[in-house]
């Protein structure tokens, strides 16, 4: 939480912990990656010194995974752009899929059938509603 009020968030592997106490108090420092530091001190009356320390190694090892998973992520993004770029570039299968629309839409501009199928269509739906009061779609 800053002076004003506000609370800021960080990538967790970019800050930094020091814990240190005092009889009666412990102190987490956090350095955050702006430079600046924050100092939480915990009453280890209320909260046992064990569990302060618990808490910082457990922050310590999220932000060491967090680290490792940064630079995995990172090491992974080359071959991911190269298999983006080769999915964008391998279009034969859908050009094959235009040819295809393209001869089936002119074999059926070039078929005589049709009309005469899409009459006989209007005329069957035409009965059906005069015999239901509803015409199909």
């Amino acid at each position: 939480m800053t002076a004003e009020g506000r609370t800021a968030e960080y990538p967790l592997h970019e800050v930094a912990l020091l814990d240190e106490y005092s009889g009666t108090d412990g102190h987490v420092y956090v350095a955050l990656p702006t430079g600046r530091r924050q100092m939480v001190s915990v009453p280890l009356d209320g909260t046992p010194e064990a569990e302060v320390r618990k808490f910082v190694v457990e922050v310590f090892n999220a932000a060491a995974d967090a680290k490792a998973a940064t630079a995995e992520r990172q090491a992974l993004v080359p071959r991911a752009e190269a298999d983006l770029r080769e999915a964008v570039e391998d279009t034969a299968e859908q050009e094959e899929a235009r040819r295809r629309l393209a001869d089936v839409l002119a074999r059926q501009k070039a078929d005589t059938r049709i009309p005469g199928a899409r009459r006989e269509l209007d005329e069957a739906r035409d009965r059906w509603q005069r015999l239901t009061g509803r015409r199909p779609v």
